[in-house]
């Protein structure tokens, strides 16, 4: 059984309408998930359904810019830019001798 997910209006009632209709989420899951991927044993039906909503309410991935393939491209556009923002994870302050809270 396969699942049609592009003509639905959004995930969220998408997702309400198979619950409505009895379906079952592992199986829904099944087609969602990577081949091989296996689902643990004891997972709570609504905690199911919050996984399918979590995946299908994932942004799509942002597209890598064609043009920036090397440190020296990276160089450039740092050099070129008025105005940049740096996202970075946890432990970077640390290691770029940053005080920590």
């Amino acid at each position: 059984m396969y699942f049609v997910l592009s003509v639905i209006p959004g995930p969220m009632s998408w997702v309400q309408r198979q619950m409505q209709e009895g379906k079952d989420p592992r199986q829904i899951l099944t087609q969602l998930l990577p081949s091989g991927a296996e689902l643990p044993d004891g997972l709570h039906e609504v905690m199911l359904w919050k996984i399918i909503v979590s995946i299908l309410s994932e942004p799509p991935a942002r597209k890598k810019l064609v043009t920036q393939n090397t440190l020296e491209d990276f160089l450039h556009l740092m050099s070129n830019c008025r105005n940049i923002m740096v996202l970075t994870g946890a432990g970077v302050s640390e290691l770029s001798a940053i005080s920590i809270m």
